[in-house]
């Protein structure tokens, strides 16, 4: 899995590149230092999941799929397999390891467009957390509204 991290560290800094930030300037985003990009991006940390990722993807104004390279191997070790009763579920919309791209895709650009339209800067070590939150209740069938979704912002912040 070690070459598997390099690729997504080695992507990581090619989409910040490519934004035209350094290492300092990701971290600062991520509410990380320097060191900590650094081995993100030579594939030495290995505590890099899903949510780390989307924060990644969104400051670097890129896709998720290309900081994994759609291999389904990376996103098997990042997002374990979800099961029901020992048969994996899978939606138009989910991955082998059971992500709804769009249902995460459309979290994180209502996050985005909430805190442009109303000023809220959320710190970026707590956008994870709520991320997760709201992806969480809304796989459980909760409705994600605009005004709740400020609340939590404002939480958050």
């Amino acid at each position: 899995m070690n070459n598997d991290l390099r690729n997504i560290g080695s992507n990581i800094a090619r989409a910040r590149k490519k934004a035209g930030l350094s290492q300092a300037d990701l971290g600062k985003e991520l509410g990380l230092e320097i060191g900590a990009i650094g081995k993100i991006e030579r594939g030495l940390s290995k505590d890099i999941g899903i949510f780390r990722l989307v924060e990644i993807a969104k400051i670097c104004q890129t896709d998720i799929h290309d900081l994994t390279e759609n291999h389904p191997e990376i996103k098997e070790y990042l997002f374990p397999s979800q099961t029901k009763d020992g048969v994996k579920e899978n939606s138009q919309n989910e991955t082998s390891a059971g992500i709804d791209w769009d249902l995460l895709d459309s979290i994180t650009t209502m996050i985005g467009e909430i805190q442009s339209e109303e000023g809220f800067r959320i710190k970026p070590h707590k956008l994870g957390g709520l991320i997760r939150l709201l992806y969480n209740e809304a796989n459980t069938g909760l409705e994600i509204t605009k005004a709740k979704v400020i609340q939590l912002i404002k939480l958050a912040s």
